[in-house]
C-alpha cells in the first residue's frame, strides 16, 4: 500500500497532474513550475511501484542536478528513502 504524500500544486498544475491522458504537452512560461510538476509525477509513480526504476532526464549532469535533484530531495519523505547517492544522483 502506498503512503500518502502531501503535495502542493497550483490549480493549473493540478489540472495537468490529474489529466487522464497518456501524453500531455505543456506549453508554459518561466516560473510555472514545470520541473516541480515533473518531480511530483516522478515521485508519485515511484511511490506506487516499489522496486521499479524511474529517472529524470536532462541534457547534462549539471542541469539534472540543478533542476531536479534539489527538488526531489526536498519533496521525498525520508520514510521512502532507503539510500541516497549524491554522486550518481540516485535515491
Amino acid at each position: 500500500m502506498s503512503k500518502p504524500i502531501d503535495i502542493d500544486l497550483r490549480p493549473a498544475q493540478f489540472e495537468v497532474f490529474t489529466s487522464p491522458k497518456r501524453f500531455r504537452v505543456l506549453v508554459a512560461g518561466r516560473r510555472f513550475g514545470k520541473s516541480y510538476l515533473a518531480c511530483i509525477e516522478l515521485l508519485q509513480k515511484a511511490a506506487n511501484a516499489p522496486g521499479e526504476t524511474f529517472f529524470y532526464c536532462a541534457p547534462t549532469y549539471r542541469m539534472a542536478k540543478d533542476i531536479a535533484w534539489k527538488v526531489l530531495k526536498k519533496i521525498i519523505p525520508p520514510s521512502l528513502v532507503r539510500s541516497k547517492n549524491e554522486t550518481d544522483l540516485k535515491i
